[in-house]
């Protein structure tokens, strides 16, 4: 073998390192060549061919300067690339091809077949082995390639499934009609929904609750210090009113032993009301009757005494015992109309039939325009209902008089009577008719408004038996309807306004002469004010 001088092995090392930054330069900024796209548009083993091919042309150009020493380096360089872009079958027919060229046309002897030396035959095995190290390594860098993508696609997918959980997770607590929030125990709030931001004021992760809502910090310190999860009833004061709600803590700690305490809240004051509905219908019921029972005794010996105090005042007697004689007359009176209306209460003969409401109510108002022809209030009526209900007749008509009766009594000059279509929307929307009543009297303080339906209270001092409100709330519920009474006291607006809603039934006979050939003048369709509503 020839040998080289110094300066041409110097010259040849910066080629080789030129090659080898260019290479790798075009490796790094073309890395989409490698992709599949590039793949199915040339064939892999092709491409084993064209890059033994370079390596041949490379090796020729600097013959000049090697000559018969390193034979192989240029078809390793081929090797590498096309592992690096084909694979390890056509760096295998890159590897092959490479040693046919490179023995043929560059090893000496030149052109013929069989080793010249020792060192001949360890270089070619020496190239042999080198490349199929290349191979080898190109193999596993391409699994390690593959199985590290593999791996990122499913986090990847991992991360979007979890992206979506949260986005659902979020969307299905911010619709809840609850508040839900998590804190931890140094009072940071790690999570909060738009309930718990619009009732409880949370803005931050360090937001304080008003005093109001001490209650809920103290019941998450009860639960940091439980495992098993607690549930309570808050009644908390809202600007629009009191409501209760069914939350349930639970505390957790995670991996970090960082402690938490969440809380589910649900409102629940719709099924609260309707328990108190309920309980106060069955105490209304029980004092019926013993009112009743009680009124039963006292009806006999009263009509007695009526009779006796009655003859007692047609005898001829002192002008002072005559005084007193018709006083105690018009007290037994006054007894014996609580007692005939306690009992007219309790009985439960009458059966429900069909009625026009808008007929009731203007055969009451003419009756009570006629009893009180002093006071002349100006009554307006809007009646939108067309229909009957299905209601006892004569306790139907005993709730409008005591309610318009009152409305008469109470100052007002006008009166404001709306019937129209309505729906219970506590009770699943169940529909029906809703009969409101509202007056521009003297109203009711809030304490006089809270003991309105108390029997036996009543706010006129000279006359009034304090059971109007409480029998009709009673005959209301009875017939599974629901009132309400919302009043005021002040100067610049006062009044009163009593709603009741009736469900609607199924009616199968219509009353006789309720409402028939009577006219009462509807002074005009104005609508109710606001607070009728």
């Amino acid at each position: 073998m020839s040998s080289i001088s110094a300066g041409a092995l110097a010259d040849f090392s910066h080629r080789i390192a030129t090659l080898k930054t260019a290479a790798f330069r075009f490796l790094r900024e073309n890395r989409r060549f490698a992709s599949p796209e590039w793949r199915l548009r040339i064939n892999p083993y092709w491409l084993a061919v064209l890059s033994a091919l370079f390596g041949f042309t490379l090796r020729l150009a600097i013959d000049p300067w090697l000559g018969n020493q390193m034979p192989y380096i240029t078809f390793l360089v081929a090797v590498a690339l096309v592992g690096l872009f084909a694979g390890v079958g056509p760096a295998l027919l890159s590897t092959g091809l490479g040693a046919v060229i490179a023995y043929w046309y560059f090893v000496s002897p030149r052109h013929q077949w069989g080793f010249q030396g020792v060192s001949d035959a360890a270089g070619f095995f020496s190239y042999l082995a080198a490349a199929l190290g290349i191979v080898l390594l190109t193999g596993a860098r391409k699994k390690a390639y593959a199985e590290a993508e593999r791996r990122l696609h499913e986090q990847l997918a991992a991360e979007g499934r979890l992206r979506d959980a949260q986005k659902m997770f979020q969307l299905f607590m911010d619709n809840r009609p609850g508040f839900s929030y998590l804190r931890e125990r140094n009072g940071r709030y790690v999570y909060f929904n738009n309930a718990a931001c619009r009732l409880l004021g949370i803005e931050g992760a360090q937001t304080e609750l008003p005093q109001v809502l001490s209650e809920l910090q103290h019941q998450d310190e009860e639960a940091f210090k439980s495992e098993a999860p607690h549930q309570f009833i808050n009644k908390i004061a809202f600007p629009d009113g009191e409501r209760y709600w069914l939350t349930t803590k639970f505390s957790f700690v995670n991996e970090a032993q960082q402690s938490f305490v969440g809380s589910v809240s649900t409102d629940i004051t719709d099924q609260i009301r309707a328990e108190e509905i309920a309980i106060e219908k069955e105490r209304l019921i029980a004092a019926t009757e013993m009112l009743a029972t009680v009124a039963h005794e006292v009806n006999n010996p009263l009509a007695a005494l009526t009779s006796s105090v009655y003859l007692l005042a047609n005898e001829t007697l002192p002008p002072r015992a005559k005084e007193l004689a018709d006083i105690t007359q018009l007290e037994l009176s006054r007894l014996a109309h609580i007692t005939r209306q306690v009992l007219g209460f309790y009985q439960e003969a009458e059966h429900p039939i069909a009625i026009d409401p808008c007929d009731m109510i203007k055969d009451v108002i003419e009756t009570l325009s006629n009893r009180f022809a002093a006071a002349k209030p100006r009554i307006i009526c809007d009646f939108a209902w067309q229909g009957t209900l299905q209601l006892p007749v004569r306790q139907a008509r005993e709730v409008m008089e005591n309610i318009l009766a009152n409305a008469f009594e109470s100052g007002a000059t006008q009166i404001w009577v709306r019937v129209r279509p309505s729906k219970d929307w506590r009770n699943f929307a169940r529909p029906g008719c809703r009969i409101s009543i509202l007056d521009d009297g003297h109203g009711m303080n809030r304490g006089d408004q809270k003991r309105a339906f108390e029997p036996f209270f009543s706010t006129k001092t000279q006359r009034g038996t304090g059971l109007g409100l409480w029998v009709s709330k009673a005959i209301v519920l009875r017939n599974g309807g629901l009132v309400s009474l919302y009043s005021t006291d002040s100067g610049l607006r006062h009044g009163t306004c009593i709603s009741i809603f009736l469900p609607s039934r199924v009616a199968s006979r219509t009353a006789p002469g309720i409402g028939r050939g009577k006219d009462v003048r509807i002074a005009s369709q104005t609508p109710l004010p606001q607070e009728a509503y």
